[in-house]
């Protein structure tokens, strides 16, 4: 057990991601990733009407058999087993037609991949049920009612994945030879062509090529907008971590600014990391769907009616059809370009941090959880901002990438730091009692500036924000900073990848 213990200590997870360029593969592992949605639905449809004959009184609950992946998998491949609840599903629904259809598509698909549907199936449901106890409990809590997991039409498919058994659904055999990754879906292995730099990693000063697949951790099929990728995670060894020093940082999350990063020493720069290039990038965004929106509301051919009433487009025209497929190309694209922008600065934030001397951050989640627990209270056009900047996606980036170097992250409250002084005022007491409205000790004086108006000090607001999220975490307090005003005065502004790397360059040298 202490091996065991050992290793994990010194391993965290790496990522790395294939798209799938050939559209004769590609059409291949789509027609088989529908198969498994359909396998979903029918599921669904499946527990709903069990469900529905059993408040009626006139069937049994069979929900735990049909969300159990043991059981259900071997009632639907006829596996030879000594388990009384499998024959039981056998024997009920033997002469049931959705439970045939479902029989059907199960056998035309991989067992060991199928089982991740069903636990998929098995946590929603648990999130609903979840979810309809809270509501039970507070209904105000919720905008409405929570509603059980439903099934989707294939023909509107945007997102869905598929979680691969990394033993009997995934192959690297023909990865060194012919570059060539195998993914199986059903009965057949499919090949794709991949770059083998993204999977070899090199290591070491006689530059030997190692292969990190012995370390597989786990991999799956995503369709995204009209693309397929494959996501491989592999479990690789954490940097080495600095004993001499255990500083502490902050991170405040925003827009013009996308991070406001404060070192608890004497001696490091603050930073800011130019965030309006991500919000220019996403107001143009938002001005050519809006107008391509536009048009293809001119090209609606036909007209469904919703059960309370309301009419929605059901077929477009041929050039209406090209609207909407540019529409989903664009909303790829711009995801493509968050998950490339968000993960370089994830990545230059964490190894400032390390190198550095950083072993603890202090960051918010409050600004990306907007969307989800409905209390934005913002202008309309700030609010879209917010909410279409995926920073949850960022957080989460620089979360996972700082356990790779040693940095432990501390998930704080940032209610009120923006509005209170870091030098003179407690954040902590304003918390948890907001009427203190003298201990505020400041306000904003223009965009980006705070004003501290107990020693008449003008410093940058997103710095002050930063030095508050450790104060809320550590209750430190940090009166030697009226001595040290440049480490919120005068912070560095990266406006670019190639700053930031150059940055980076000379702190390693």
């Amino acid at each position: 057990m202490k091996n065991k213990h050992k290793k994990e200590d010194i391993t965290e997870l790496g990522v790395f991601s294939i798209r799938i360029n050939s559209k004769k593969i590609e059409k291949q592992l789509l027609s088989l990733l529908y198969k498994y949605r359909h396998f979903e639905n029918m599921l669904l449809i499946l527990i709903k009407v069990n469900y529905n004959l059993y408040i009626q009184g006139k069937d049994t609950n069979d929900f735990k058999y049909l969300t159990s992946k043991n059981i259900l998998r071997n009632a639907l491949f006829d596996y030879r087993s000594k388990n009384k609840d499998v024959t039981y599903l056998k024997d009920k629904y033997k002469n049931n037609e959705l439970w045939k259809s479902l029989k059907k598509v199960a056998q035309s698909l991989k067992s060991h991949n199928l089982v991740y549907v069903i636990d998929r199936v098995k946590t929603d449901y648990e999130s609903y049920f979840t979810k309809l106890k809270l509501w039970k409990e507070d209904p105000n809590s919720f905008t409405g009612m929570p509603e059980p997991p439903k099934p989707k039409k294939i023909s509107k498919l945007k997102n869905y994945s598929i979680e691969l058994d990394k033993y009997n659904s995934l192959s690297f055999a023909k990865l060194k030879s012919k570059n060539l990754i195998g993914i199986n879906l059903s009965n057949k292995m499919i090949y794709i062509h991949c770059n083998v730099e993204q999977v070899l990693r090199r290591k070491g000063e006689e530059g030997k090529r190692l292969t990190e697949i012995d370390k597989l951790y786990s991999a799956r099929l995503v369709f995204d907008n009209g693309f397929l990728y494959l996501q491989v995670s592999y479990l690789k060894d954490k940097k080495k971590l600095n004993e001499r020093s255990k500083k502490l940082a902050g991170i405040d999350t925003g827009l013009n600014n996308l991070a406001g990063i404060f070192i608890d020493d004497k001696t490091t720069p603050s930073l800011l990391v130019d965030g309006k290039p991500f919000k220019y990038y996403n107001a143009k965004f938002n001005r050519i769907v809006s107008k391509l929106n536009e048009e293809k509301s001119k090209e609606v051919l036909e007209y469904g009616i919703t059960k309370a009433g309301t009419k929605y487009p059901l077929k477009y025209t041929e050039r209406g059809e090209r609207i909407n497929k540019f529409i989903k190309f664009l909303y790829a694209k711009r995801n493509r370009y968050f998950y490339d922008q968000f993960h370089k600065a994830s990545k230059h934030i964490v190894e400032y941090l390390y190198l550095n001397g950083v072993l603890d951050l202090y960051i918010s989640k409050n600004l990306s959880e907007l969307k989800n627990n409905g209390e934005c209270n913002l202008r309309k056009d700030v609010k879209q901002n917010f909410i279409e900047i995926p920073f949850i996606q960022f957080l989460k980036y620089i979360e996972y990438k700082a356990q790779e170097y040693g940095i432990t992250v501390h998930w704080i409250d940032e209610k009120y730091s923006s509005q209170v002084s870091s030098l003179s005022g407690n954040v902590k007491c304003i918390q948890n009692d907001p009427q203190l409205t003298n201990a505020f000790n400041g306000r904003r004086v223009k965009r980006g500036l705070f004003l501290d108006t107990k020693i008449n000090k003008v410093f940058n607001a997103d710095i002050n924000g930063a030095v508050n999220h450790i104060k809320i975490g550590t209750g430190k307090s940090f009166e030697w900073l009226k001595h040290y005003l440049f480490k919120l005065s005068n912070p560095v502004k990266i406006k670019s990848d190639y700053e930031f790397c150059r940055l980076i360059e000379e702190l390693a040298e």
